[in-house]
């Protein structure tokens, strides 16, 4: 695949209720998909319940970065903001090197 993959990772505090996190996450990826550049978006929750990773497919970096920019404001994100743990969120950017399927 072409393009950039955004890779956000971040805890969310013990004790969150995964049906509200997921809701919160379909709201968000609902305002992701429909930004320009945006190709797909997956989260993933780790097996304790607290970590989270979200990859998300862009057609360029900048996209990615105008999207970041923007959703500061975006009441889908305000929404996550409380159930994510202080200073835990780290995102880094990079291109697919291999894809194996069977």
């Amino acid at each position: 695949m072409n393009g950039v993959h955004e890779i956000a990772q971040y805890r969310v505090r013990p004790g969150t209720d995964p049906v509200r996190l997921q809701a919160i996450l379909k709201s968000l990826h609902a305002w992701l998909t429909a930004q320009p550049g945006c190709l797909e978006i997956r989260s993933f929750l780790a097996e304790d319940g607290i970590g989270v990773t979200d990859l998300i497919a862009w057609r360029s970096k900048g996209e990615a970065q105008k999207a970041m920019a923007a959703s500061e404001h975006q009441e889908c994100l305000q929404a996550l903001l409380p159930l994510v743990e202080p200073d835990s969120f780290g995102v880094n950017y990079g291109r697919q090197l291999l894809e194996t399927r069977p």
